[in-house]
């Protein structure tokens, strides 16, 4: 192998991995509450429930979304969860389509700022007749 190709193939190798560095110094990490994972909305089995209008509340502020296949809902906005590190968060959820999927009590869940669970919240509907294990 010749002397000069590999120093040519050692500097791009270089130069690559250096500037993969600078562009993920520069602009920090993909997301500031790191890997996100979808929320849940569950029955008292632990099964995941469809059709559950879930709000979060954080000051005056509020979003809304309806739970998908399977129960999942996405996280808030970054913008919720900045206001949710100062006056807390609370997760509601509705059942919205009656008998359908079951019927279940409107429930809500707390979080004072210390305690926000940013990257998970499992919110476990209960059926009439039942407490309600939520906090």
């Amino acid at each position: 192998m010749r002397p000069l190709s590999m120093l040519k193939k050692i500097a791009v190798g270089a130069i690559s991995a250096g500037t993969t560095l600078l562009i993920s110094a520069c602009y920090g990490p993909a997301h500031p509450y790191g890997r996100r994972t979808p929320m849940r909305v569950v029955d008292p089995q632990g099964i995941g429930v469809r059709n559950i209008r879930v709000c979060y509340t954080a000051g005056d502020m509020e979003e809304c979304q309806i739970a998908r296949y399977g129960g999942i809902i996405s996280l808030p906005s970054n913008a919720m969860l900045d206001k949710a590190k100062v006056s807390g968060l609370t997760v509601c959820g509705t059942d919205i389509d009656g008998p359908d999927n079951g019927t279940y009590l409107k429930t809500c869940q707390h979080f004072d700022p210390p305690r926000i669970p940013f990257l998970h919240i499992t919110l476990r509907m209960d059926r009439p007749g039942r407490s309600n294990p939520n906090p």
